[in-house]
């Protein structure tokens, strides 16, 4: 795949699955924004890569937090005006909500200054993202400064707490027993008993509920909505709209739990965007599809995620699978198929 001279977006490009998106396309030579809460992290992850010297003039990192219609308008009308887009991604998505210590050490990282490589990685900020977001994350009772921390010991905890995430086990049962865990996501683990993951509809905080539908939903409606003149403008055969979904939001699977049904509305509505405007974005030559991008990480709660992991289970698939699948029908329509308006599983079509 070939990318050289397009422009993409990507929500959600920080960590995890996004992370590995995020690569797949500077490597094929796309001009990349991502978007993310933590955007120093994200220098810091993206400057430790082997080849960041061949991409890192590529990308551009924007703090921007989903969740603020505002914040993702003003996104929008950035990229916009830097010319026309190639590709959109929506990624970005909130799972389970986290209890607030478990950023702390993200939250700590984003008033460090950046340092060497990471210096030169191109930053926007939507405004509010490194400060007000992250404090609203912090610990109850715990004070944050919204000042530079410039001391050698927090500089050493940033840069830990993005080279930790990189690495397997990172997330390990011993780790955790150390109190030095941090998962792929650079956050601390949770031990709770019990998370929205499980949870039934009388359980679920509205609050939680309405994040996930503006983070999973609202914002990819507002994205397109804003950049398709933008995708319009590209003089390219074909542009792309990838829709990070998931099984969660198909209304054909036989067997449906009664946990999260807030984030399974957001993904059964982000699928009915992708059904419902698929055909009449290819008129123009913009195809988009949604993506499940298989099971890759356990959502349940600690107490359960250990017993199995004990017991010798791990999700089927890694974060580089889950990437591949959403950079799918990006190579595809490169290699000149027409993939729009279905929903694919395992790069096949599946019923929505």
């Amino acid at each position: 795949m070939d990318l050289r001279g397009k422009r993409a977006l990507l929500t959600g490009g920080r960590a995890k699955i996004g992370m590995y998106i995020a690569l797949m396309l500077l490597r094929a030579g796309a001009a990349l924004t991502i978007t993310t809460r933590f955007p120093r992290d994200a220098a810091r992850r993206f400057s430790l890569m082997d080849d960041y010297d061949d991409w890192g003039d590529r990308l551009t990192v924007v703090g921007v937090d989903l969740r603020d219609p505002a914040q993702v308008t003003a996104v929008a009308d950035e990229v916009a005006a830097s010319g026309p887009l190639d590709i959109l991604i929506n990624n970005a998505a909130q799972t389970v909500r986290r209890s607030p210590g478990a950023y702390s050490g993200l939250v700590d990282g984003e008033s460090v200054p950046l340092s060497g490589k990471a210096e030169s990685v191109a930053m926007v900020s939507m405004g509010r993202t490194s400060q007000a977001h992250p404090a609203s994350l912090a610990a109850a009772g715990e004070t944050l400064s919204t000042l530079e921390n410039t001391s050698p010991l927090a500089s050493a905890n940033a840069q830990r707490v993005a080279v930790d995430a990189l690495q397997a086990g990172s997330a390990s049962l011993e780790r955790i027993a150390a109190g030095t865990a941090v998962d792929a996501g650079g956050l601390i683990p949770d031990l709770v008993d019990s998370n929205s993951w499980v949870q039934t509809v009388e359980q679920i905080a509205p609050l939680e509920m309405l994040e996930v539908q503006l983070c999973n939903a609202v914002a990819p409606f507002i994205l397109l909505s804003r950049l398709r003149p933008a995708l319009e403008a590209s003089k390219a055969r074909r542009k792309y709209v990838v829709n990070v979904s998931a099984m969660e939001g198909v209304f054909s699977r036989r067997y449906k739990g009664s946990g999260h049904p807030h984030t399974n509305m957001a993904k059964a509505g982000l699928n009915m965007l992708t059904r419902t405007s698929a055909a009449e974005l290819y008129e123009r030559g913009i195809l988009m599809t949604a993506v499940d991008t298989g099971w890759i990480t356990d959502e349940r709660p600690h107490s359960t995620k250990t017993r199995l992991a004990s017991e010798g289970f791990r999700a089927p698939l890694d974060l580089v699978d889950g990437a591949a699948r959403v950079v799918d029908p990006i190579v595809r329509g490169e290699a000149g198929e027409d993939v729009y308006g279905v929903f694919l599983k395992d790069f096949e079509s599946y019923p929505w």
